[in-house]
Parts: structure tokens; sequence; C-alpha cells
């Protein structure tokens, strides 16, 4: 009896898992005006991005931006926004929007700001990331993806 229901609830859990996922809009582009600490880097193409739909108004925009110049790691960006009429706004700011991952760490990085659109299959946004705490924020990064379904 408790293999059945065992079962039954790794199911159940592998069908919400499905369903999740398929909300997710993916997105392929180039992120361009890329500066990392006052510095201007070259553009960077094939980059991925999904939204996710929260169902609350809300949606999660996902992606990993691999290293860029004498970046020490990868960063992953997980950041929630609010998409109202096409436009991409912050839920809020100065919050985690990401961590860069380097092989002896892990750091936060905060969300500055974050505008854009989402028109049809297009996407766009302009994120701008610091590390460090609100008061004394270190390493500042800006981005601008332009991506397609």
């Amino acid at each position: 009896m408790k293999q059945k229901f065992f079962s039954i609830l790794i199911i159940f859990t592998c069908l919400f898992g499905f369903i999740a996922s398929a909300n997710a809009e993916n997105y392929v582009g180039t992120l361009s005006n890329v500066t990392m600490n006052g510095k201007h880097f070259n553009d960077v193409a094939n980059t991925f991005f999904s939204l996710t739909d929260n169902g609350d108004g809300t949606y999660l925009l996902q992606g990993e931006i691999q290293k860029i110049g004498k970046m020490p790691g990868t960063i992953s960006i997980n950041v929630p926004v609010y998409i109202i009429n096409g436009t991409i706004s912050p839920t809020a700011k100065n919050r985690e929007a990401g961590i860069l991952k380097t092989a002896f760490m892990k750091q936060k990085i905060k969300l500055r700001n974050i505008s854009g659109s989402l028109q049809g299959g297009l996407l766009h946004f302009v994120i701008e990331t610091y590390a460090g705490w609100d008061i004394f924020p270190m390493f500042p990064a800006s981005v601008t993806f332009d991506g397609t379904k």
C-alpha cells in the first residue's frame, strides 16, 4: 500500500513539473551593450532566456550568461518581472537577481533595474545589476538582450 501511494505521488509530481515547464517561453538572441565595471565588451550571440508565467501577473525571467572577458565565472539570472501591455518592469529593485558562480564561490547579484518589452515573439530587455550592498554597490554591470522565440 505504501509503495502504491509513493508511486502515485511521484507520478503527480512529474506531471506538475511538466505542466510548469510548459508555461515557459524560450528565447534565443544576442547580448549587446555589455558593460562590467565601466568596461565595454563584445556582443555575445546564441544566448538563451526563458519567461515563465507565474499565473499571478508576474513572470520569471531566467537565463545563463557565460563567461565574458575576465569575468571569473558564469551568471545565473533569476528575476521576477511584471509584463503589462508588453512592457517589462521589475517587481522589486535591490533584490537578488542571480548568482555569479565561480570555481571557488557563489556571489549574489542584485537587481538595480530592468526594463524592456515583449511584443509577439520578440523579447527585449536591459538589465542593470551589482554585487555588494545597497549603500556600497560593487561590480556594476548592465546588458541588453534582444531575442526571438
